[in-house]
């Protein structure tokens, strides 16, 4: 869409926001821009449609939004808008010691295919004294990449555009700034005398440093002479429309007589709502199971399928609770082989499948290596439903503690296996 505006010299600058074309000098055109944001406002200059942020792990925060319609890659001072907003929205906290970032673009080709690429090297998020702040030479460079692209690709289309930030410090899980607040450090920006300046800052080398390397090999230390305590837990869910929503949950401290439950009909009276209910019950586990965990100075958890199941609720617990705890997961192919738990810089909990150790099902595994625990319980959880939870709750709770003991009975008859044949725990 082609927007014409009549600047106050009479002097008549085209600017085409969607396929970036313009005519003018450049201090117009970031006028013009100003001019857009406040008339129209900052998501419909950008044609946003859709940004995610994810934080792969602790050190690695992605940023990616989506456009719609799309944007020419001709169009740099959008896309340098664009990248600045993301920047400002979700980078610069005051938890930011030090930063750098890569820019990626999301392009459209012919065949209707989207390909991702990296744009240039990486630009210091810091400026000339070390401080983390919005100025106007990171933008010059986001500029600067943006301008090189429009020259080699002057008719592609970009769908979106995606940001890998490296960081030192902490970043905060939601933007602290309102939508306002980004507008108006973006206005400041646009005019900036110093927009389109700036020197580049130096990019700090945040690698692993070079390992040290013994000059022989060391003897070999002792290893324990007892086998280490471990904890087997499971949980149960319902179908609420068309998601499993767990309803029981329960933990095991092999060598310890008592199973601890968890059921969520159990908090009814003062939380009427079952989302409500389950999302409290696995707060009361999780924390009863830390305390068990410091306590017997354990630190792994197994659950059996644990990487297609358990864990992806455990995360998305773990993920709408507060920040008391971060998670670190280990996930490949779409499994997670291990859930990590932090409490500041302090591991508290590891969660772990039983299932990579011993494939197979519980039932089976137990008929061979624990028959004397009992066969698994049996109920027909298609007719389990919210509605009727209180009322099954005396053959849930007893089939959720067999579980957890059979799983208990399995991993112990293999952790005596292994110790007996191997002396591995």
């Amino acid at each position: 869409m082609a927007i014409n505006l009549e600047p106050r010299s009479g002097m008549a600058i085209n600017f085409w926001a969607t396929t970036g074309r313009y005519i003018g000098y450049k201090k117009n055109i970031r006028l013009n821009i100003g001019f857009l944001i406040c008339s129209r406002g900052l998501s419909g200059v950008l044609n946003i449609e859709s940004e995610h942020c994810r934080d792969p792990y602790l050190g690695l925060r992605i940023v990616e939004v989506k456009f719609r319609p799309y944007i020419k890659c001709v169009g740099f001072e959008v896309i340098s808008l664009a990248v600045m907003r993301l920047l400002i929205k979700y980078v610069y906290h005051p938890g930011l010691s030090y930063g750098k970032f890569t820019l990626g673009y999301g392009m459209k080709i012919p065949n209707g295919d989207d390909v991702s690429y990296t744009v240039g090297s990486a630009i210091s998020l810091n400026d000339s004294h070390g401080r983390p702040i919005p100025n106007t030479g990171v933008y010059a460079q986001i500029e600067l990449l943006a301008r090189q692209k429009a020259e080699d690709y002057d008719k592609e289309v970009l769908s979106g555009l995606f940001l890998r930030v490296y960081y030192e410090g902490r970043l905060e899980k939601e933007p602290p700034l309102s939508d306002e607040e980004i507008t108006s450090k973006l206005m400041e920006l646009i005019h900036s005398g110093g927009v389109g300046g700036g020197e580049p800052q130096e990019v700090k080398d945040m690698s692993v440093k070079e390992h040290r390397y013994p000059g022989h090999i060391p003897a070999l230390k002792p290893t324990s002479k007892e086998r280490q305590p471990f904890i087997v837990a499971d949980t149960e869910t319902v179908l609420v429309q068309n998601v499993h929503v767990p309803y029981a949950v329960g933990f095991l401290v092999v060598g310890e007589p008592f199973i601890r439950t968890y059921f969520s009909e159990d908090y009814y009276l003062f939380l009427p709502e079952f989302e409500e209910r389950s999302h409290y019950m696995l707060t009361q586990f999780i924390d009863n199971l830390t305390l068990a965990a410091e306590k017997w100075k354990i630190r792994t958890v197994y659950f059996h399928n644990f990487s297609r199941f358990d864990g992806i609720l455990l995360m998305k617990h773990y993920a709408s609770s507060d920040n008391k705890y971060t998670i670190k997961p280990l996930m490949r192919n779409q499994m997670v082989y291990e859930l990590s738990v932090y409490r500041g810089k302090k591991l508290v909990l590891r969660f772990r499948d039983s299932l990579n150790l011993l494939p197979g099902s519980l039932d089976t595994l137990a008929k061979t290596l624990c028959p004397q625990l009992g066969p698994k319980g049996s109920i027909s959880h298609e007719k389990v439903q919210v509605s009727n939870l209180k009322t099954l709750r005396p053959q849930l709770v007893p089939y959720l503690e067999q579980d957890i003991r059979l799983l208990g009975g399995v991993m112990l008859k293999a952790q005596e296996i292994y110790w007996t044949q191997f002396k591995i725990d």
